[in-house]
C-alpha cells in the first residue's frame, strides 16, 4: 500500500525539479559529455556510496533544517482539510 503511495509522490516530486508539467512532457535528452561525466563519477556502488555519504555529511545541517522545516510545515496542516492539505501530508 505504501509503495504506490511513494511511487507516486517522487514522481510528482521528480517532475516538479525538472519542471515537467503534463503527462506528456519528456526530460531534455542528455549529452554524450553529461553520459561520459556520469559513468566517470559513479563507476561503481562503492563510488556511489562514498559519494553519497560525502554529500550527507556535507550537507547535514541544511539537511536538519529542512526536517525542522518540515516537522513545522506538518504541525501546521495537522488539522486543515482539502486536497492541497491532503496531499501535502
Amino acid at each position: 500500500m505504501f509503495l504506490p503511495f511513494f511511487q507516486v509522490a517522487l514522481e510528482l516530486h521528480i517532475r516538479v525539479l525538472w519542471g515537467l508539467v503534463n503527462q506528456g512532457s519528456l526530460p531534455i535528452a542528455i549529452t554524450n559529455i553529461e553520459r561520459t561525466n556520469y559513468d566517470a563519477r559513479f563507476s561503481s556502488v562503492k563510488v556511489i556510496k562514498a559519494d553519497v555519504t560525502a554529500a550527507l555529511n556535507n550537507h547535514s545541517a541544511d539537511i536538519n533544517k529542512a526536517r525542522d522545516a518540515m516537522m513545522m510545515l506538518h504541525d501546521k496542516i495537522r488539522n486543515e482539510h482539502g486536497t492541497i492539505a491532503n496531499n501535502m501530508r
